[in-house]
């Protein structure tokens, strides 16, 4: 059974060898009463309900990704026997007690507090040997659409003109050109701009595979549309 581990007190540095996907769910479960840039509202779904929801994205990649290594990264203060499915996470990261991190998640730009949590796992990841990196947003599953999609390039889902970052793929190859993705839409991201935006100018389409679908579902969480990429 993993534990919790406090992002203070990680080692500088995770080795892993033998794991072909590395999977990332960035999650925030008690969430601030402040609006967001684009709505009033955070959400409509309370901590309990995305609890729920969040125990759907982790079993989803446990069933839907092989040889994977699950990594939660979550903003709230929470503990492992609230967490539907913990027992399928490899690893579970709190930066609970982080001040930049917590201003960011109960900001109004909430994508700078993912890409936060995104950075400080990338620079852990140094002595990594996967073959792809998954991103997964928390509360959103894989379904039974769902099929991996082996490249050399990006994969990302096309939607409304933008590139998606509900769910990506990056290869290996493409691990270090991520993390430099990743601090340019930081900046960004300070400043309002979407994750969707930022990716969407910024990385190459040459270096992307854009595809229709994914398999991908969930729920928005400021007004509970359903989404299905």
């Amino acid at each position: 059974m993993p534990e919790i581990i406090d992002e203070r007190y990680i080692s500088k540095s995770l080795n892993l060898k033998g794991e072909k996907n590395i999977v990332a769910i960035p999650s925030t479960i008690f969430f601030s009463s402040q609006p967001l840039s684009y709505s009033p509202i955070r959400s409509i779904y309370s901590p309990e309900e995305r609890l729920v929801q969040l125990g759907k994205s982790i079993n989803s990649c446990r069933e839907k990704i092989k040889d994977c290594y699950i990594i939660l990264l979550e903003s709230s203060d929470i503990q492992s026997a609230q967490i539907p499915n913990f027992h399928q996470l490899n690893l579970a990261i709190s930066f609970s007690h982080n001040k930049k991190l917590q201003k960011l998640a109960n900001g109004p730009h909430k994508g700078a507090a993912e890409i936060f949590m995104l950075r400080r796992l990338a620079r852990l990841l140094t002595n990594f040997d996967f073959d792809y990196f998954h991103k997964l947003s928390g509360r959103y599953f894989l379904n039974n659409a769902y099929q991996k999609i082996m490249t050399k390039k990006y994969v990302f889902v096309v939607s409304g003109g933008h590139l998606s970052s509900r769910y990506y793929i990056v290869p290996k190859s493409l691990f270090s050109h991520y993390k430099r993705m990743l601090s340019f839409a930081y900046l960004f991201s300070l400043m309002g701009f979407s994750i969707e935006t930022v990716f969407t100018k910024i990385i190459p389409q040459s270096k992307i595979n854009c595809v229709k679908e994914i398999g991908l579902s969930g729920n928005i969480a400021v007004d509970g549309t359903i989404i299905s990429e």
